[in-house]
């Protein structure tokens, strides 16, 4: 006598648990990735905004008072320079008369006021490039960190806000007087 043989359901059942498990596990890892792969996208697009930032505002003169090829002096210092500024911040009334490395002293595109916009230009593929990120920028006269007359050097950091992060990656850099 032959006998047929197949599956039962409660087999089949089985079966299909594990395999949904199984997929369950299968998409945690996928998501797991794409959260990475994204991770990675906005660190790398975070450093290329701060390090387009400090080229800008390395590169221009270290003071108002200044040239671009001379110091100024500090207040106690004697010498046919001319005396450093003492307040920080934009002298100018536009973004684009900015000229020296502590005119974006006290903008902060984060809690609104500033606009990122007005930082990057008029160049529209920045602007989309870097959409929904913040920006915050602090200076400060740093000169005794390193054992000089304060206004000998700047300290400047940016504070950038990736979207959808709520802590910021804060980058410093110093500019001497020189």
């Amino acid at each position: 006598m032959r006998t047929e043989r197949g599956f039962t359901l409660i087999e089949l059942v089985i079966t299909i648990a594990v395999l949904a498990i199984a997929l369950l596990f299968v998409a945690q890892g996928v998501k797991r990735g794409g959260e990475q792969g994204n991770s990675a996208l906005w660190q790398v697009k975070t450093v290329e905004l701060a390090m387009m930032l400090m080229d800008e505002l390395h590169g221009q003169r270290y003071d108002e008072a200044t040239a671009l090829d001379q110091p100024c002096r500090d207040a106690g210092v004697t010498a046919s320079l001319a005396p450093c500024g003492v307040t920080l911040g934009p002298e100018e009334a536009s973004r684009d008369l900015y000229d020296d490395s502590d005119d974006l002293h006290g903008f902060n595109s984060r809690d609104g006021g500033d606009s990122l916009n007005d930082l990057l230009g008029g160049d529209l593929e920045t602007q989309r490039k870097y959409a929904g990120y913040a920006v915050s920028v602090a200076v400060s006269y740093a000169g005794a960190d390193f054992s000089r007359a304060p206004q000998d050097l700047k300290r400047i950091t940016l504070y950038i806000f990736p979207p959808g992060q709520e802590l910021s990656v804060a980058f410093s850099s110093y500019r001497g007087n020189y």
